[in-house]
């Protein structure tokens, strides 16, 4: 007799071109993940009736329902299509200004064009750019958009002077980036048990929560909550369902340490911790004459989070005290002193709706702030229409 082991398991996913219906068996790719709780459960119905002997002689099978966490350790692009199910949306190429487009000069933190507009062609605060072309000390930088006009791209960092005006130089929006939206999409995921020889198939699952978590150390972790529809044990011929799935991208796992969080119109370094949630607020409700849900619903999109940071002055506490609404950037750069590679979110409009100082021990006192993300739905330009954007360049 051979016991699986945990380790061996393989989880593989793919796309479904309908609810429900089963994703096509060429199409699967495997997970990287450290943990999977995904299974099936059941309501049962039990008699009521009651007897002289005491026994209960009945007990029925109901409703079907699939629910569960698959847990991973966030790394570039290997996560890109849960990552578009959970925010609704799909990976877009950002802004570019063209060689020749228009002359640029550069001075303290700001770019500034002679002609055209950053706006009209696109760029939005938040917005990771890189220039090509224009000087060495720019060429090649993560620069993080935190203002625009129609002439003057202003960002965080310092940038090398260009006195004399150069056309012939390029800036693009870093990558790929995702915006949330309303997009519906559901996956067949199997858990394949090669020791014992079965899968479980679990079909019609949809992505409904996206758990994020920034330690201080160690490395950031990203929780899928998954709803789904039904599952069917898969043994024999019939084992496993995908056939040669393709292997997730190999990319290093990325952590929290190699970051940079700026809120407000600052980069600070006193915070402890950061974890972010996305809630997609699925419900699915049984029908008569069927043992599985006809549809999940999706609800309203809700992106919630907490920071914990060092006291140093009153302004966190200050910022929750007055409602202060800001905009929260998170850069985490791939690891390699040699790489460029990043992946950054951005949410244009936080507010706390906690701040609470515990006051105990010998060593610095921390600070916690719960906050709620709110769209930015106002039509100002500068900005992307989004609770939340998540950017991401390999290279």
């Amino acid at each position: 007799m051979t016991l699986q082991t945990g380790i061996t398991v393989d989880i593989v996913h793919g796309a479904e071109a309908a609810f429900g219906a089963l994703a096509a068996s060429n199409s699967g790719q495997l997970m990287r993940r450290t943990s999977s709780s995904l299974a099936l459960s059941k309501a049962t119905s039990q008699s009521t009736e009651i007897r002289s002997d005491s026994q209960v002689v009945d007990l029925r099978h109901g409703l079907r329902k699939v629910k569960g966490d698959i847990r991973t350790e966030l790394a570039l692009t290997a996560h890109d299509d849960w990552l578009e199910a959970v925010l609704r949306g799909g990976w877009v190429s950002g802004a570019v200004l063209a060689s020749g487009a228009a002359a640029i000069t550069a001075t303290g933190h700001a770019f500034t064009r002679a002609t055209g507009s950053w706006l009209s062609d696109g760029f939005k605060l938040g917005d990771v750019v890189r220039w090509s072309g224009l000087s060495s000390g720019n060429d090649g930088r993560r620069l993080r958009i935190t203002d625009l006009t129609a002439t003057v791209m202003t960002v965080a960092e310092t940038v090398e002077t260009v006195a004399s005006a150069n056309s012939a130089c390029s800036c693009s929006v870093a990558g790929r980036k995702l915006v949330n939206g309303v997009q519906q999409r559901s996956f067949t995921i199997e858990h394949v048990y090669g020791d014992a020889g079965f899968s479980q198939l679990f079909s019609g699952c949809r992505i409904g929560r996206l758990e994020l978590s920034l330690p201080v150390s160690g490395f950031v972790t990203a929780t899928f909550g998954v709803s789904g529809r039904d599952m069917a044990v898969r043994e024999g011929v019939d084992a496993p369902h995908f056939t040669t799935p393709t292997q997730p991208a190999a990319t290093l796992a990325l952590a929290a340490v190699d970051g940079t969080l700026r809120l407000g119109t600052m980069d600070i370094g006193v915070v402890t911790g950061l974890s972010l949630t996305v809630d997609l607020g699925l419900t699915g409700d049984g029908v008569l004459g069927a043992d599985v849900l006809p549809e999940i619903f999706y609800g309203r999109t809700s992106v919630t989070g907490t920071m914990t940071a060092f006291v140093e002055d009153a302004s966190l506490l200050k910022s929750y005290d007055d409602e202060d609404e800001l905009s929260l950037h998170v850069l985490l750069a791939a690891p390699g002193a040699a790489s460029t590679g990043f992946l950054a979110l951005h949410l244009p409009r936080i507010k706390f709706t906690g701040g609470s100082i515990r006051v105990e021990g010998e060593h610095g006192l921390p600070i916690t702030l719960p906050f709620q993300a709110l769209g930015r739905i106002d039509g100002d330009a500068r900005y992307d229409a989004a609770t939340i954007v998540l950017q991401q360049a390999e290279t």
